[in-house]
């Protein structure tokens, strides 16, 4: 294959594996088909489209390191030897590279030596804003009155200084991106790329079948952050007669003991991390995923592609449309909750109508078009495409959904 324009695509992570993996595959993947990519640097990798005399890997003794320190110092000490690893690859390929696509605060050294030089950068934001991530979470925790450990300045100024030298940021939802002009970045280095899901004819679909015990379904981190406790205290104020709430996921450790009161619960089952979501996700009338703050959830796709009608929070950064394909609350919001899964426990015909509009319109997004968006942003960089195009945004996209319904 013959390289039309040479990307560095960069990734502190398994690159084709679970979560941002993924999502760092497919975004190379559109740069693979577009014939441009350069190189690709990782920790690890699993098969992809793109030849493996490409990829580099970083060493890093990812076991060993998690299990000796605490989590904040671990993705520290990860991103430092990452960023030290991409900046080498850098050097040795630097003529053949004239963008650098490189993940928040992973290769921040790196991406500024690159601009230095010459190379255009693109900054990829899977969540929030970090400052206003931070404050999510820090009122969050407080409001459970669980300890927090603040993320760490060194860590916020290495996502603030890739802001800074980014030539453009990339975030997945219209919730992220209001997040940026709320702190003033400016707009004309912003774009906005939903993530994907590919929808088979053969994805198992959620029914309204069998409803003698209505399954509700969470798949995530069991914590804080995904709203776990404002959906345990919306199912109880619920109080829905025979139903049955199923949380997957592993239990964050902090919260571990305020969930002491929903254990040994008849009507509440925690059975830490399974690999069979998708046949629960399909075994389920209802999911809910109440979170406070991300950037797109990836399990949202998936639960759209499962058919399954979804209470979700703006803040989730789903594709969903409220009450077209899903029934959004604002963050927060216990009682908004309670009453979502209330509505669709009294009328499965809503569920029915919720679930296949959800599968419509998830399949608008396969992977394809993400990782197309993704060329041709780089492409506008070196002026190869219309940078006006990859940063225009809807108006409605501006308007927070929750306000303009008066919630």
């Amino acid at each position: 294959m013959t390289t039309l324009f040479g990307t560095l695509y960069a990734i502190g992570n398994v690159f084709g594996g679970h979560g941002i993996g993924n999502i760092a595959a497919r975004a190379a993947e559109g740069l693979w088909r577009d014939r441009a990519v350069a190189r690709v640097v990782c920790l690890d990798s699993r098969q992809t489209m793109i030849h493996d005399d490409v990829i580099h890997h970083v060493p890093f003794p990812r076991d060993a390191w998690r299990r000796i320190v605490p989590d904040k110092a671990y993705y520290l000490a990860k991103n430092a030897r990452f960023d030290m690893g991409v900046e080498r690859v850098w050097r040795e390929y630097r003529n053949d590279i004239r963008t650098m696509h490189v993940w928040n605060s992973q290769a921040t050294n790196a991406a500024v030596r690159a601009k230095a030089s010459g190379a255009k950068v693109v900054v990829d934001r899977a969540s929030s804003h970090i400052l206003t991530q931070t404050l999510i979470l820090r009122e969050a925790y407080k409001r459970e009155g669980i300890r927090y450990e603040p993320t760490w300045r060194r860590v916020i100024d290495r996502c603030l200084r890739d802001y800074e030298t980014a030539d453009l940021v990339t975030v997945p939802s219209p919730f992220a991106y209001r997040s940026f002009l709320d702190h003033g970045y400016p707009p004309d280095r912003l774009t906005l790329n939903p993530f994907g899901f590919d929808v088979r004819p053969d994805t198992p679909q959620a029914t309204q079948d069998d409803r003698a015990t209505f399954r509700v379904l969470f798949a995530g981190q069991v914590g804080v952050r995904k709203g776990v406790f404002d959906l345990l205290r919306a199912w109880d104020r619920a109080a829905l007669p025979n139903a049955r709430l199923t949380l997957v996921g592993g239990v964050e450790k902090a919260a571990a003991d305020k969930l002491a009161p929903w254990r040994d619960r008849s009507d509440i089952e925690f059975p830490g991390f399974r690999n069979d979501v998708p046949a629960l996700m399909a075994a389920s009338h209802a999911f809910c995923f109440p979170t406070l703050e991300e950037g797109s959830a990836l399990v949202t796709y998936e639960a759209m592609a499962h058919g399954l009608p979804m209470v979700t929070t703006v803040e989730s950064g789903t594709v969903a449309q409220g009450d077209r394909s899903a029934i959004l609350v604002r963050a927060g919001d216990i009682d908004a909750v309670a009453a979502a899964l209330t509505r669709l426990y009294e009328d499965p015909d809503l569920a029915t109508r919720l679930g296949a509009a959800a599968r419509a319109r998830v399949a608008e997004y396969p992977w394809a078009d993400y990782g197309a968006r993704v060329a041709k942003a780089h492409r506008a960089l070196l002026g190869e495409a219309s940078m006006d195009e990859v940063v225009a945004i809807d108006p409605d996209v501006l308007i927070d959904p929750m306000a303009e319904a008066g919630a």
